[in-house]
């Protein structure tokens, strides 16, 4: 996966507890979008949340006819796994069909925030999710990207989520065996959404940011993926960034050395372990610097523990 992807940010939605936008409470949400919230599990509900945030921020209006144009694609690493581990248990010990929960058999699918989403917004276009890793919400942003440049949607939603649960923390802190950090930080529940739009699309609203490229690198050796990364900065930005972000653990501090920034952000020491979300969580507070004035071009990595690593580029619009 390589290319220069030409799409603007134009709404940005986050899930973070303790970050001023990001609690993830519905008292900002308008009351018809609300009750679906309901029928939810975690992860469905923090994308959701996350999701229409950032299409009331970017002005996108529901559309009372399915629109093929605009669509939703979404990143993660465990999607709706305590949804199916749930329903696996209660087929186990069933003895009647009556012993079961249709309704956790409906959260069984990790597009379900993207169905959501598509009912409540009239979203008519792509509908995918990508269970790639850590890499993976950024990803989901680098592919939606990709489809606006080649011309086959015009609004999409795009990022990562991840829905947590007490007994996912637990069983987190105790397969980390002691003095060794083989798991990391227990994993925090986050989501980060972007709405992005073709330059028609910016031309209509305030455009927050502009992605002016990325990639992916798998089954790559750190040292070359490392170097790839530094190309695809220099040539795309004409240099280093201001802002680097990393969504991941970077203890050798390689992937830092590899795309050489005037200022960087850990977010793995700042917020925690985000899985799958991470990137685009990254992606969501790069826009919100370049949106302050507090940067003008930014990058932002992830790198998933077999070696994959991302990278996504913003410059001021």
């Amino acid at each position: 996966m390589n290319a220069s992807a030409r799409a603007f940010v134009l709404g940005r939605g986050l899930v973070l507890s303790g970050h001023p936008s990001g609690e993830p409470g519905l008292d900002d949400l308008p009351a018809p979008f609300r009750s679906p919230v309901r029928r939810m599990d975690r992860y469905a509900r923090t994308a959701y949340l996350a999701g229409c945030r950032a299409a009331i921020a970017g002005g996108l209006a529901p559309a009372p006819v399915p629109d093929p144009d605009t669509g939703v694609l979404l990143g993660t690493a465990l999607g709706c796994r305590d949804s199916i581990t749930t329903h696996a248990g209660l087929v186990r010990g069933a003895a009647t069909a009556d012993d079961l929960r249709p309704a956790v058999f409906a959260q069984t699918v990790h597009n379900t925030p993207c169905g959501e989403l598509a009912i409540a917004w009239g979203l008519g276009g792509v509908s995918e999710t990508l269970l790639s890793g850590r890499t993976a919400g950024l990803e989901a942003i680098l592919t939606a990207a990709w489809k606006i440049e080649a011309g086959t949607a015009r609004r999409l939603l795009a990022g990562g989520a991840e829905g947590v649960t007490d007994e996912l923390r637990a069983l987190w802190t105790e397969r980390d065996a002691p003095g060794t950090g083989l798991f990391g930080s227990p994993p925090v529940e986050v989501a980060g959404i972007l709405l992005l739009g073709d330059g028609a699309a910016a031309a209509e609203g305030r455009p927050l940011a502009r992605v002016a490229g990325g990639g992916t690198f798998r089954q790559t050796a750190s040292p070359e993926a490392a170097a790839r990364l530094s190309e695809l900065a220099l040539s795309a930005l004409g240099g280093g960034p201001d802002l680097l972000v990393l969504a991941s653990p970077d203890p050798e501090g390689a992937l830092a050395r590899a795309v050489s920034a005037r200022r960087t952000r850990d977010l793995a020491s700042e917020v925690g372990e985000m899985l799958g979300a991470g990137g685009a969580v990254g992606v969501v507070l790069a826009v919100e610097e370049i949106e302050a004035g507090k940067a003008g071009t930014a990058a932002v990595v992830t790198r998933d523990a077999s070696g994959a690593t991302a990278l996504l580029l913003l410059v001021r619009p």
